[in-house]
């Protein structure tokens, strides 16, 4: 992730260093599963370059041995990381949010069924259970929320800053709600949601990758290329 660009003019040894390391970063899932069961490193981790926050999201922690809020904190710890965008999975294990795909995260695109009513599917015990009606899952919603402050307060104690959540929005404006009442727990900046991601970020014709390969490839002016790109997105974004 990366944040405050262009408060004052990057220049290109900054920006290719940035991307570099975030680049770097889909590696570090495999260093801190090898991590996972020793003493995360003393200190709290800063991996904020040059006023560029470099971080990851945590689907990059795909482990059996990484399923929970903890497990994947002490793995962001062991990577030094600061800045972190959470899947789903840590925050409903830790909170007892119903949904989702499991620990990993990641439900399926364009929403999650249900929070509290998904199929079961391959699901840790703590989130498997029978079906709930309107007012159960109501009574519910304040622990949950409770639970989602003692999430933050347990990675910010630890130097590690949640900017952004990936809890699926859900199909009914009570999910929704109750989506934005997390991110509003959690303490986070932003709630994203997209249905032109892949065109925007993953497309090889996208414009995320045709930035970063003007800014690695041509001479460029950098501002021209970060601007050029915004254009782009938001042109997709408004189709």
């Amino acid at each position: 992730m990366m944040t405050n660009l262009n408060p004052c003019s990057p220049n290109r040894r900054t920006f290719l260093a940035a991307t570099a390391a975030m680049s770097a970063v889909a590696m570090f899932g495999r260093r801190a599963a090898a991590l996972a069961d020793d003493a995360v490193p003393a200190g709290k981790p800063n991996s904020v370059i040059n006023g560029v926050h470099i971080g990851c999201i945590t689907y990059s922690y795909r482990d059996d041995r990484i399923n929970s809020a903890e497990d994947t904190l002490k793995a962001l710890l062991a990577d030094g990381l600061s800045e972190v965008e959470l899947m789903d999975g840590p925050i409903r294990s830790f909170a007892g949010i119903g949904g989702g795909r499991g620990p990993g995260g990641g439900g399926p695109r364009g929403g999650q069924g249900r929070q509290g009513n998904p199929p079961q599917g391959n699901r840790p015990p703590e989130l498997v259970q029978p079906k709930l009606t309107d007012e159960q899952l109501a009574e519910q919603r304040p622990k949950q929320l409770a639970r989602c402050a003692e999430l933050r307060k347990m990675y910010n104690d630890a130097g590690v800053n949640i900017h952004i959540h990936k809890l699926g929005f859900g199909r009914t404006d009570d999910e929704i709600d109750f989506n934005f009442q997390v991110a509003k727990a959690l303490d986070v900046g932003r709630t994203p949601y997209t249905l032109t991601f892949f065109e925007q970020i993953n497309s090889p014709q996208g414009p995320w990758l045709k930035m970063l390969q003007r800014a690695y490839y041509s001479d460029d002016n950098l501002d021209t290329v970060i601007a050029d790109a915004k254009a782009a997105m938001k042109s997709i974004a408004g189709q």
